[in-house]
């Protein structure tokens, strides 16, 4: 599983829009993904920024799947 895909498990199983250190959390506790890094939330972020809908960057990745609301809250799109 890659951490996109860990991201899209965790929103489909919440049901509703979470921040990053909320995803963070559940993917460590349901261990969805094994990370080799200190800075676990900033590489969940950014894994969600490239697929963030409105997110023009060389790095974004098509098709979006998620969306980031005014409460730095990340939904699920698809």
């Amino acid at each position: 599983m890659t951490i996109v895909e860990a991201v899209v498990e965790v929103l489909k199983l919440e049901n509703k829009a979470l921040t990053a250190q909320e995803i963070t959390d559940l993917i460590l506790e349901k261990e969805l993904y094994q990370f080799n890094s200190k800075n676990i939330t900033s590489m969940v972020r950014g894994a969600i920024h490239r697929r963030c809908k409105g997110y023009e960057n060389k790095n974004s990745v098509s098709p979006a799947l998620f969306e980031k609301l005014d409460n730095k809250a990340y939904k699920l799109i698809v």
